[in-house]
């Protein structure tokens, strides 16, 4: 059974350009971090948000690319990710970017190399990207979403008729109340992991909706460092609670028998 993994950036607080640019430079070496740390386990699919990334352009976007690729291979799992295009010297906090990508890969395999986000405007409507977004990562048919096609209609007709295992939202900022119903209507079609980061100083505040673990999964927090939070979800499965439940009471009973057998003694 496969895990998803998703990893969690906490923005610094203060909300300045100097402080989110800085923090933006040390993502990559945090993105490194979050697949080691998972490279024991099987058949894990590892996700970080939409535009974790920027590069000035294309050339440099690929050089990014590739650098997690090798990351995926030598760590053996299957990571989605997003890098964002724009120019030098503008950054998201003032100018959005001019392009967004989502890639794929598993195991230094190209899966999505890469997807571009459909962006509508009041003169273009909502498109149907032109490659296919049903993809295989970690034994998984596994749909991929980029941040606002959230809203894309012909998008999740085309999904609609794919055979989604799970969907991944990968999103730029933390979703607001209105996603919820978006996110509804993916959950119907498959379990939905929203990926984001959180907004400054959130994790004081109570867990964030889009972080709550589809209908029949769960899901734990493996690791939490100030810069992020990589959280697990698996599906539920009663055998594998009944076989943790047995081995509880199995030490249950090994910690009590030699108690009860010094009382006997005395008796």
């Amino acid at each position: 059974m496969s895990h998803v993994y998703t990893v969690t950036f906490h923005p610094p607080s203060g909300g300045s350009w100097l402080a989110s640019a800085r923090h933006h430079d040390r993502r990559l070496a945090l993105a490194e971090m979050a697949i080691d740390s998972v490279c024991g386990d099987e058949r894990a699919l590892v996700a970080l948000p939409a535009g974790f990334l920027r590069a000035s352009n294309n050339d440099a976007r690929d050089r990014l690319a590739e650098v997690l690729l090798q990351i995926s291979r030598r760590a053996g799992v299957a990571v989605a990710f997003g890098i964002d295009v724009a120019p030098e010297g503008e950054w998201a906090p003032l100018v959005g970017a001019d392009a967004s990508y989502v890639y794929a890969c598993e195991a230094g395999r190209r899966v999505l190399w890469p997807a571009t986000q459909m962006r509508a405007s009041t003169k273009h409507p909502p498109r149907r990207p032109p490659e296919s977004r049903c993809v295989e990562l970690a034994g998984r048919n596994v749909g991929i979403v980029i941040s606002s096609e959230a809203f894309n209609a012909p998008l999740r007709l085309a999904l609609t008729h794919a055979p989604l295992s799970i969907i991944l939202v990968l999103a730029h900022t933390p979703p607001s109340d209105r996603w919820s119903g978006a996110v509804s209507s993916w959950q119907s079609l498959a379990p939905t992991f929203v990926v984001a980061p959180t907004q400054p100083d959130a994790r004081r505040s109570a867990e964030p909706w889009v972080f709550a673990p589809p209908m029949e999964w769960e899901q734990d927090r493996v690791a939490e460092t100030m810069d992020m939070t990589i959280r697990r979800y698996h599906e539920s499965c009663p055998v594998c609670d009944l076989t943790r439940n047995q081995e509880a009471l199995e030490i249950e009973l090994d910690v009590t028998a030699p108690l009860l057998r010094m009382a006997e003694r005395r008796d």
